[in-house]
């Protein structure tokens, strides 16, 4: 790594890294989704001017994160969001300090086995697609707990074991996303307490999220995952980072 980085930017350089992206592949015609089907009459409820014609698909061109009040480009990442994210970290020295230790690289390397897990996906249906985005909406849940809620540093060294934000299922039937993204229910942050609370020192997590309207904060964003033979096989992989637009 580059000496002339600064301890700050050498970090968001080793999170980058572990958090970079497995890309899906095309597979052979032989491969083509075993899900395909008729379009049924809940497809087009839509009146025709409404009604999908053509579909395009882009990939972002490389950015740059350039740290406030310095005019050399150091630290590369893809798409604004990720520029968000990292300004919003960058201003939270505390968890920088804490992203540095033992724990700090232990998660780098849980993120990237997590996501490296997509290299062996056999991507031939929409619910590949909906397992890798989970996958990877998992890694962001914990991304944002960094920044969203002040852990001590007891909180953090039990991160990994306890979850405030995650991917899940809608309830429900016609309408349904294919996947939800938000902030656990009550009961259920309570539970990861209860579960952990014998372990030494353990710091509750409830209380960092109490004050948060559920409303608001129970279903962020939702996602519809699709699997289609066109484009660039990296599409799907950079939907997962508008999540991360809806709470900076």
């Amino acid at each position: 790594m580059s000496s002339d980085l600064s301890a700050d930017e050498q970090l968001i350089q080793a999170i980058l890294s572990a958090t970079d992206i497995v890309t899906m592949e095309h597979g052979s015609i032989e491969d083509a989704s075993q899900s395909t089907r008729s379009p049924s009459l809940y497809d087009l409820h839509l009146p025709k001017q409404l009604q999908l014609r053509m579909l395009k698909l882009g990939t972002p061109s490389s950015r740059v994160y350039v740290p406030e009040g310095d005019s050399l480009p150091r630290v590369q990442l893809v798409g604004s969001e990720e520029g968000r994210f990292l300004k919003r970290l960058l201003q939270r020295p505390a968890v920088l300090e804490l992203l540095r230790g033992t724990r700090g690289v232990n998660l780098r390397q849980q993120w990237s086995a997590q996501l490296n897990l997509l290299i062996a996906l056999d991507c031939i249906d929409e619910e590949s697609v909906v397992f890798a985005e989970n996958t990877v909406s998992m890694v962001i849940a914990d991304l944002l707990a960094l920044v969203v809620v002040d852990l001590s540093e007891v909180q953090f060294a039990h991160m990994g074991r306890w979850k405030l934000f995650s991917p899940y299922s809608s309830r429900e039937k016609e309408t349904k996303a294919d996947l939800l993204f938000g902030l656990h229910l009550e009961n259920t942050i309570k539970q990861f307490d209860v579960k952990l609370s014998s372990l030494q020192g353990y710091q509750a997590i409830w209380p960092l999220v109490e004050g948060f309207n559920p409303t608001y904060m129970r279903c962020i964003t939702s996602m519809e995952c699709k699997n289609i033979a066109l484009g660039d096989p990296k599409s799907y992989s950079h939907s997962h980072v508008l999540l991360t637009s809806y709470l900076l």
